[in-house]
Parts: C-alpha cells; structure tokens; sequence
C-alpha cells in the first residue's frame, strides 16, 4: 500500500472524519495525518494494523509530525510488530 492508496473512512473514529460521508476513502496520507494528530489510541492500533510501518513513517517524515502521538506510534505500536 502506498500514500495515495485509498482507505474507507469508517474503520475510524467518527469523530476524525465527521465532515466526510462514512462511506468515502481517503488517500492514506489523509487518513495517517488525521489519525495522529486526533485519533484515540485504538485507531492508532487500527492504523498500525492497515498501513505497513514504512508507509506510516513516509507520512511522519514528510508531514513533520513529530508530536508525542507520532513518537508513541513509531516506538511503541511499529516497533513492536516488526519483532
């Protein structure tokens, strides 16, 4: 899966998409931005689950995110699943 593969909306939150129909999918860089900056700790897991580590870190890189969501999800949940 790359940043520009679509992912369905309704897998999250509602709260993090509630401007978009549930139905709709979204470029997975939208989806990953959107996820860290406001997504509860089960969709960071969902995330980790749907996106492969190295598509996540694409869009941290690039976006700048470098928050404590971001650090969580690079050290805790990808770092996990690679071992």
């Amino acid at each position: 899966m790359t940043t520009s593969d679509k992912i369905p909306v309704n897998v999250f939150s509602d709260h993090l998409f509630w401007s978009y129909n549930r139905e709709a999918k979204l470029p997975a860089s939208l989806i990953t931005e959107h996820v860290i900056s406001y997504g509860e700790i089960e969709d960071l897991i969902r995330l980790s689950k749907t996106l492969s580590p190295s598509v996540i870190k694409q869009v941290i890189i690039s976006k700048d995110l470098n928050d404590k969501r971001a650090n969580f999800l690079l050290k805790i949940l990808l770092d996990n699943e690679q071992k």
